[in-house]
């Protein structure tokens, strides 16, 4: 969905295509001033860069996850291209588990987002409680505690999602067997063993069953498809707080 444009000391921004780092910067230079447009407006760029940044970790990791596969496939098969003649069938798989891959790791992000636009919404009540209270500073410390959490649960989040799914020390892989061995598949490959079944075995099947693995053990307490983010819902949640205040 488009999020469309917001406007900040007459300038305009189009949130459509900001990165997660330039939402960050405009919440924050939003932020140095506390009056209540700009409470509400830092809760919905907040919203947004939330989001923005779970897009932008999933698609890195995706993206390397498909860099390592293709160094694997290269590995076992040195001549594997669109000419070869498994070329359309191995991709056709490896496409098929990456969708998978970023479905599942969507639905895992979800964890993490739910729980940051409940903190979200809970800053805003506080700040706008804060702007009338006689006692300020006991809901400062409230305000500058969630705040802490907020950036924790975005630090658990990256670190979480980066290191999903992955076999050893953390390191993006396949689970393919070690360098050493695969000289030996190469002379199983001289030996005019079908390439496809070496591919499919030592590459798409282990990564296969490291999704389903971490579908069974991770993901429990995550029903159904991820969660589309709805900008829409989340600003009527928000002027609802402001009208409660």
């Amino acid at each position: 969905m488009e999020l469309g444009t917001v406007v900040y000391q007459n300038e305009i921004y189009n949130l459509d295509y900001m990165t997660s780092d330039e939402i960050s910067a405009l919440f924050h230079l939003v932020e140095q001033n506390t009056k209540e447009e700009n409470c509400v407006l830092s809760a919905k760029l907040r919203s947004v860069y939330a989001n923005r940044l779970t897009q932008e970790i999933v698609r890195q990791k995706v993206g390397n996850q498909l860099n390592s596969m293709k160094a694997s496939i290269l590995s076992i098969h040195p001549k594997f291209q669109e000419k070869s003649k498994i070329y359309e069938k191995v991709n056709a798989e490896m496409w098929q588990e990456l969708e998978e891959f970023e479905k599942v790791l969507k639905r895992f992000a979800d964890i993490f987002d739910g729980k940051m636009q409940e903190l979200i919404y809970q800053k805003l009540e506080l700040e706008l409680k804060w702007l009338g209270a006689t006692n300020q500073e006991k809901l400062k410390k409230q305000i500058q505690k969630n705040a802490k959490m907020q950036k924790h649960l975005m630090d658990q989040k990256q670190k979480q999602i980066f290191s999903a799914m992955e076999v050893g020390n953390n390191a993006i892989a396949v689970g393919v067997k070690k360098r050493r061995n695969i000289k030996n598949i190469a002379k199983f490959f001289h030996c005019k063993f079908n390439p496809y079944k070496v591919i499919q075995k030592n590459v798409l099947e282990p990564f296969g069953h490291r999704i389903d693995e971490f579908k069974v053990n991770q993901l429990k307490k995550v029903d159904g498809k991820a969660k589309e983010f709805d900008f829409a819902k989340i600003q009527e949640k928000i002027e609802e707080i402001v009208k409660k205040k």
